[in-house]
């Protein structure tokens, strides 16, 4: 059955397992080492996209579909691994770096030429969108889909309650949050 469930992420200084029902965590890398876009190491991002390959070339047959959160380096490891597999591949572009990142290429031919694999694009912003088209991706593929804020649950506090909360927390009024 593909309806198997698994996130794989970089293990991060502070930051814990989620334990979400019916979703398989794999943590990998150490903990003290970010990626390039929190300033870690480029061998760092290298050997984490290497490892999630592996994982979708030997599990790859328990999924139906990889989403990649970025369209970076790690991502362009694990695209080819996910084609081989007969993965239908959807990557979330929130950001980009100009130049290393899907949206921002720039005539990179080759981070070009594997993105070219992505059967779906979700771009959280009118510029990604544009940035994907202006790469060469087919509008058809391009799904602009912003993030969203539960507005039930976030919203403005009123001044009152802004008041009595930094007077609970012993900020000043001054103080921005």
């Amino acid at each position: 059955a593909r309806d198997e469930v698994a996130v794989l992420c970089r293990r991060a200084r502070g930051v814990k397992a989620q334990g979400l029902p019916g979703v398989r965590e794999i943590r990998s890398g150490c903990p003290d080492s970010p990626g390039p876009a929190e300033g870690g190491s480029l061998a760092s991002s290298i050997a984490f996209g290497l490892r999630c390959a592996l994982h979708v070339l030997h599990r790859g047959g328990a999924y139906a579909t990889l989403y990649l959160h970025g369209a970076g380096l790690t991502s362009m490891l694990i695209v080819p691994a996910a084609r081989l597999r007969g993965l239908r591949i959807v990557a979330k572009v929130s950001g980009g770096r100009s130049g290393t990142e899907a949206g921002s290429l720039n005539g990179n031919f080759v981070a070009l030429g594997i993105f070219r694999l992505v059967d779906a694009w979700i771009a959280v912003s009118a510029e990604i969108e544009t940035g994907l088209r202006e790469d060469g991706f087919p509008a058809a593929r391009i799904h602009r889909i912003p993030n969203g804020v539960d507005l039930a649950r976030f919203q403005p506090l009123n001044a009152e309650e802004r008041s009595r909360i930094r007077k609970e927390l012993g900020w000043d009024a001054p103080t921005a949050v």
